[in-house]
This record gives structure tokens, sequence and C-alpha cells, in this order.
């Protein structure tokens, strides 16, 4: 109790001096719904009020979705284009900060059964002494799915309606089931799959996959074994046809910066929050709140406060919404942000030093001869690249995202085309300014999971060389299951400071986000379980590696 008196004294201390503006980094916010300011805090958010204001003014470099580097303000003309709701359907923030590319999500229809359930066949092996593991991709009757025609649709961004046809995307759930005779008794593997088909045409395609099942048995004699194995295949679930509805399909700045999200600050009302897609993305999204909401601190970094025109927020927050969409039913624009700097400390503050990544163009040279140009472009160590051509005449562009490299380097590239014609060569970066912490593999390496659950759940996996073969150690205290792996059952998606994991075992599939902070060997990690039983659970907590 002491604790919270003693915060809520010190934001009471900082509301009064910020309302009466004598003191701090203060941002104007000018929207569609009317103006409100808020009170940066450069003290204890120091790295996200420094992307907010380098964005805010342009003094700061960002990355649009197609590659291009902007030095402009980032906000000017942006809209707030999603409400975070809870459970009950209430209203809790509203988040702006970004870019619109696509504009589309998609919403569920029900279209019909799926005709290839019941298919089943018989297979024979023989077994050498020991654990072994049959593959049966090739002996099972394929499966087919229905993939629905794309579907007119129109998005609204900025005051311009936009015409497009979107993608439909089928779901199809499959559950493969094999019986596998072993020693006079049969056991039992079960797998389920999931699948997704995008159908970009204006027709309905048919398209024929197959079934993968892997059988795991035990040879205990000295001999070779005959095991006789029947396989079936159902289809769990109909085919699903998603539909497009006005989206909330938006970029950010083009880097990822390292969180503070256990700085102490709350998601108290009126706080603003950067938001993000996992632990140590920050970037240039941000949440509003219209009410408390504890359950986010810890995850999201709060960096300031709304200190005038609160009711501006408040009817931000609570603009309606569409039955089957987070996105407002109408562009709410955040027109400008101007931002305010009163008093010795605030002018100090130098958004240049606060460790984030540097955005600007890369060095390209290019020589040509022969019908081929030759472009050779720098990339600086613990930098993401990304490079862009045009042959046509800036008609269209070609764009490719090389990934990070952590070594100084230059790529060189060939490129077809005619010498009288004109060709246009362009590549950006973002540097980042300290080696990043996120190892590039989980191959190798043991993971320990403590799960905040009461008592602790602990959870070890060890990924082999063998690329998606996990195994799970089990003990006092550890999360029940059996070993259980087979090919492409984990993958790692990497980014500077983060890392996103999943995998699956016999009893549900995981996915973890990873914070891997600068110098800490025991690190966070938020995630969602969902179990083959049904129903699922968030997890949060925190993990070591070995």
């Amino acid at each position: 109790m002491k604790h919270w008196l003693g915060f809520c004294a010190i934001w009471a201390g900082l509301l009064g001096s910020a309302g009466a503006q004598t003191n701090g980094i203060f941002a104007d916010f000018a929207t569609s719904l009317g103006d409100f300011t808020v009170w940066l805090d450069h003290e204890r958010a120091p790295r996200a009020v420094a992307s907010f204001v380098g964005l805010a003014t342009g003094a700061t470099g960002w990355l649009d979705p197609q590659g291009n580097v902007w030095h402009r303000p980032f906000y000017d003309g942006s809209l707030f284009h999603r409400i975070a709701t809870n459970a009950a359907g209430e209203h809790l923030a509203i988040q702006g900060g970004g870019i619109a590319y696509g504009g589309i999500t998609f919403t569920n229809v029900p279209t019909g059964p799926a005709d290839s359930d019941g298919y089943a066949f018989s297979a024979i092996t023989t077994n050498p002494p020991g654990v072994t593991t049959n593959d049966f991709i090739h002996g099972l009757v394929p499966f087919y799915t229905e993939n629905m025609a794309a579907v007119p649709t129109n998005y609204v961004y900025a005051g311009t309606t936009v015409e497009t046809n979107a993608a439909a995307v089928t779901f199809t759930r499959i559950q493969l089931q094999a019986w596998s005779s072993n020693a006079t008794q049969y056991v039992v593997n079960t797998y389920q799959n999931d699948s997704w088909y995008t159908n970009w045409t204006l027709q309905s395609v048919e398209t024929t996959n197959w079934g993968t099942i892997y059988t795991v048995t035990t040879n205990t004699g000295a001999s070779p074994e005959v095991l006789l194995h029947r396989v079936t295949l159902s289809m769990v679930t109909t085919s699903t046809i998603r539909a497009p509805v006005v989206g909330t399909n938006f970029a950010n700045a083009g880097y990822y910066a390292l969180d503070s999200a256990t700085n102490g600050l709350l998601h108290t009302n009126g706080a603003i929050s950067m938001a993000n897609s996992g632990p140590n993305t920050d970037g240039s999204q941000f949440f509003l709140m219209g009410t408390n909401n504890p359950y986010w601190d810890g995850s999201y970094t709060v960096f300031g406060h709304v200190v005038a025109g609160m009711d501006v927020v408040t009817s931000l927050v609570a603009v309606a919404l569409p039955s089957n969409s987070d996105r407002p039913v109408q562009d709410v624009v955040l027109s400008n942000v101007v931002v305010r700097r009163v008093g010795e400390a605030a002018e100090n503050f130098d958004v240049a030093a606060q460790g984030l990544p540097v955005v600007d163009f890369a060095g390209v040279r290019v020589a040509a001869t022969g019908g081929q140009a030759r472009v050779r472009v720098e990339i600086p160590p613990y930098s993401e690249t990304k490079f862009r051509v045009s042959t046509n005449g800036l008609q269209s562009w070609s764009l490719e995202n090389w990934g990070y490299a952590s070594n100084a380097e230059f790529q060189v590239v060939q490129v077809a085309t005619d010498l009288h014609a004109a060709a246009f060569f362009h590549g950006a970066t973002v540097t980042y300014p300290a080696a990043w912490t996120a190892p590039t593999s989980h191959v190798g390496r043991t993971f320990l999971f403590a799960w905040n659950t009461v008592p602790t759940t602990y959870y070890r996996a060890s990924f082999t060389n063998s690329p998606g073969i996990w195994e799970k150690t089990q003990g006092t205290n550890y999360l029940s299951g059996g070993i259980f792996g087979f090919p492409y059952a984990s993958s790692w998606l990497t980014f500077p400071y983060s890392a996103k994991l999943y995998f699956a075992d016999n009893l549900a599939q995981y996915q973890y986000s990873l914070w891997f902070d600068p110098g800490k060997a025991t690190n966070r990690f938020t995630g969602t379980v969902v179990w083959w039983m049904g129903g699922g659970d968030a997890i949060s907590g925190t993990f070591t590696t070995e």
C-alpha cells in the first residue's frame, strides 16, 4: 500500500506541473475529434520518448513498407486504426501511430462441410531393434479442399475509397491416426494438421494435399519385427472462407527498439504506452488508455500521461466498432503532433543519444556492361537492409528484404536491364546501436521455462541438431507429457532483441515471445498454449538458455 500511495503521489506531482505547463516535454495532438496534450516521461522512459519525439518532428528517419526512407513527421495525417477491447467487449484503449499497407483483415464465414473424411489405408514395415519412426506421407490417399474465390471489397483510408479484390483464405483441420502393431499390442499415434489455402483468383480452386503422419514404435527384441499399420484421415472441421472487412493491417516505422516495460509506470486511465508485436519490438505505434488496465503492465512501455483534453481521449476510446472488427467504423485522423520542450532538462534531452536504431539510405554503387547492371550495396554491421529495383522507368518496383547482418559486408546484385533505358536502384538500412542479443537459431539450445503459475510450472525443451526434433524433460513440478518429435515441429523467428519460438508436443501447441535483454541471463517471456483437448491459456514467466 505504501508503494501504491507513493506512486500516486508521484503522478499527482507530475500532472500538476505538466498541467500548468511549467517543465517537461509535451506533445499536443490535433485529431478529427478534438485536441489533447500528453506529458512525456523522458526520465523513466527515455528510449520510447526519443522514438516518439523523433518520429513526430521528423528529426529521426523511418522506413515505409515499400522500403523508402523518410525524414519528415511520421504521425501527420495518420489514423487511429484500432480499439483494444477486453473479453466483455469493453473499450480499453485506442491504438494509433501506424501507416496503412493493405488495410484488410478477415472475418470467418462458414461455407460447408469438407468432403475428404474417412480415407484409410494399411501398410507393413519391418523395424530393426530399438526406436523406429515411419513416415507414411507417400501412402496416404490425398484430401481435397475447395478454395473459395477472391471477394471484391473496398476499404477507406484518409477519406479515399480503395477498390480491391481481397484473397479468400480457406482453412482445414484434419486429424490423422495410425494404429501400429508392436509386440502383440497396438500403438496409437495421432497428428493434427492445420492448413491454410489462399486464393487470389475470381474463381474457386480445388487444392490437392497429402496428409502426413509419423509413427513411433519401439522394438524391444533382438531381431527385426514386422509391423502392420492402419492409417485413417478425418476432417475434424469444415472448410472456412475468411471474408475481408475494414482492417487494421498497419505498419510500424520500419525498426524495432528495446522496450522498457518494467520501468514502473502503469497502464492507468490517460496513460500512453508503446504498442508492440512482442517483447523488445517497440516502434511507432502507441496506445492511449481510456481506463485502468493492470493486465498490460510489464508487457508494454508506458511513457507518459494525458494532462489536458482527457475528455477527447475518452471520446476517442469510445468510438463505435463494427461487429466483426476492431477498427472504428469511421476514420479517426491524427492531423498532426506538435512537440514542445519546457525547461532546461527538456531542452537538453537528446533524441539521438537514447540507443535508437538509425534509419538511412544504403551506399549503392552501380556498374553496367553487356545488358547486366552490377549493383554493390554496402551493409553496415548489426543492420537490416532492404533493396529495391525498377527497370521500367519507375512504373513499378521490386522489393527484397535481405534480413539482418551482424558483420559489415557488401552485397552484389546482378540485374538484367536494357542499357539504353533507365534503371533505378535504392537501398535502405536500419542500423542498430549495439550487437543484438537474440540467438540466430534455437537448434542446439536448451530452454528452461518457469511459468507464472501456482505452483510454478517448469518446462525444459532441448532442440537437437536434427531440425525440428526436441524433447521434454519430466520430473517433479515439470509439465507432464511424453517425448514427442517430428520434422518441422518447431520454428524460430528472430528480431534484434527478441525471438518467437513455436513448437508442439503431445499435449499442446506453444508460442513463446522471448525477451533477450542485454546482459541478463534470466529473461522474460509471454505466450500462448493451445491444448489438443480443447481450450487455451495465456502464459508468462521467465526463462534461461543453455
